[in-house]
């Protein structure tokens, strides 16, 4: 499976907030390719682990993921359940979850 960066972007800071972030994730899906784009808080791309079927994905977001940031996900299968998750260490919170079609 890979994790592509598409429109990244730069020159946002990182919310330092204790707690998880206040963050949306929007799945499209097309020819078997998975698009996640984030809204909200940015976050620390460290703390975000990407999932298909409970495996991590092999690349996923970097540095700072801000507002209209995406990624896409290949060869996903139908009926795959995609999770994004924050964790900080001592909090591990999923973001979003979707199940392809």
């Amino acid at each position: 499976m890979l994790l592509e960066p598409a429109g990244a972007q730069s020159g946002s800071s990182v919310s330092t907030s204790s707690g998880p972030p206040s963050a949306t994730f929007s799945f499209g899906v097309a020819n078997g390719e998975v698009t996640i784009t984030h809204s909200g808080d940015a976050i620390d791309a460290a703390r975000l682990t990407t999932e298909v079927d409970g495996e991590p994905v092999i690349a996923r977001f970097s540095g700072a993921v801000v507002p209209g940031e995406s990624v896409t996900l290949t060869d996903v299968p139908s009926g795959a359940a995609v999770t994004v998750t924050w964790d900080d260490g001592d909090e591990a919170v999923v973001l979003a979850r979707f199940v392809t079609p």
